[in-house]
């Protein structure tokens, strides 16, 4: 037992540890309010990213379509067209890419799907597109299967480019598409302005 300070009595950790008393761990610093802050931007994010997901869910398809045109357009297409909604002979809609002398023509289509997209629909696609476009982008909300992964590019066929739900939020978020930014104000203390009155004195 520890007694160095009067009427006070506090066992020691020779005493605790004779007693088979394990010694209390030792309080947890507080976590730092960037720490705090960081966590709470990364929960906001997740929850936007379901949210976007979730919305895109509940389009109709004819919807779905017109938001495909615009999320090609965010991405510096040119002259978007949605094609009619019934009998669009298996292409939703096209449009260009300027990329310096080299204009592509593509062809677009999209599936408002929870489960994965199977080679067979890619191989149609490109069917559809083959001999009048450079390139077909395939959009959907879901994913794709490993092996439709693997038809999206073959030699001397037109390459589909794949983009899944994932990435359909990824640009949304980089292009502000759906989503509208606002800058987020953090307090601090300004230790150089009271570090100029020189220091303090008893």
């Amino acid at each position: 037992l520890d007694a160095s300070v009067r009427g006070t009595w506090r066992i020691t950790d020779k005493g605790r540890t004779r007693l088979g008393v394990v010694s209390p761990p030792p309080p947890l610093s507080p976590p730092s309010s960037t720490s705090t802050i960081g966590a709470l931007l990364d929960r906001e994010r997740q929850q936007i990213r379901a949210q976007l997901h979730e919305l895109l869910m509940n389009l109709h398809p004819q919807q779905f379509e017109e938001f495909a045109g615009k999320l090609l357009e965010s991405l510096g297409f040119t002259d978007v067209e949605v094609t009619k909604y019934v009998g669009d002979g298996g292409i939703d809609g096209y449009g260009n890419l300027e990329m310096g002398v080299v204009k592509v023509k593509a062809a677009f289509q999209v599936k408002r799907w929870r489960n994965n997209v199977p080679p067979a629909e890619i191989n149609q696609f490109r069917g559809a597109i083959q001999g009048e476009f450079d390139q077909g982008i395939f959009i959907v909300t879901s994913d794709f299967s490993g092996e439709a992964k693997k038809v999206s590019s073959k030699r001397g066929a037109v390459p589909i480019v794949l983009i899944n739900g994932d990435r359909i939020v990824n640009i949304m978020l980089e292009r502000g598409l759906g989503v509208r930014q606002e800058p987020l104000t953090v307090t601090r203390i300004d230790e150089e302005f009271f570090t100029a009155f020189g220091t303090t004195e008893d």
